[in-house]
């Protein structure tokens, strides 16, 4: 039987976290919150995520940067990670369903979250492009039918069957775990994604701007 349960409510950058993201932060907090059973002990982590058992498997330099931050922070514990369907998770699936209404974020919950976004947005940092052609590439993917849907399923979770996910982005199937999103900008790991369906419609928009075509790179 269980001794204990705890939750915890999401700041407002947790909430846009993707869905597998969202998953180990869940098993971060429940690490931190239970430190002084679990310490130093070994511990079988039960989830209903199957694609964070492959995460865990991986070397830390092949995650997400969101998930490298927060793997770092659990690899002082001896976690074995376990997958179980959803349905079998009684003990964990029945009370999540009684949210709380205990909404209170620590500061170090604030403070996590600043490190964790500094360390993702070391991705924008990184592109070789103007702040004017990054503005260009958000609302172009903001605009874009399949960016949008490539969105909600790296917000959401994918489906385990591909024949399941809507056949315009059922090419990013095969690697959905590299993908995340930040500000409005898809990235594989870390280089940015501008999808096929919506490379027409960005190249003649940063031809049509101040650059003309010759200096658009």
């Amino acid at each position: 039987m269980p001794c204990a349960y705890a939750s915890k409510a999401m700041t407002g950058a947790q909430k846009g976290y993707a869905q597998i993201e969202k998953q180990l932060l869940a098993i971060l907090f429940a690490c931190e919150h239970f430190h002084q059973y679990i310490y130093g002990k070994h511990v079988v982590v039960q989830t209903d995520h199957k694609p964070l058992v492959a995460i865990f498997n991986k070397p830390l330099v092949s995650a997400l940067l969101r998930l490298q931050r927060m793997l770092m922070k659990i690899q002082r514990y001896d976690i074995e990670l376990h997958y179980v369907p959803g349905k079998y998770l009684y003990l964990a699936d029945t009370p999540s369903r009684a949210t709380s209404t205990d909404n209170n974020i620590t500061e170090s919950e604030d403070k996590f979250d600043e490190e964790v976004e500094a360390h993702v947005g070391l991705l924008r940092m990184h592109l070789n492009a103007t702040d004017h052609k990054v503005m260009e590439i958000q609302k172009a993917t903001s605009e874009n039918v399949v960016c949008n849907s490539l969105s909600f399923y790296i917000k959401n979770g994918w489906l385990n069957s591909i024949k399941r996910v809507q056949p315009m982005v059922q090419h990013y199937h095969k690697f959905r775990n590299e993908l995340t999103e930040y500000r409005g900008l898809i990235y594989k790991r870390d280089k940015l994604i501008i999808l096929l369906n919506c490379r027409s419609d960005l190249l003649s928009k940063l031809h049509y701007g101040h650059f003309g075509v010759n200096k658009t790179k």
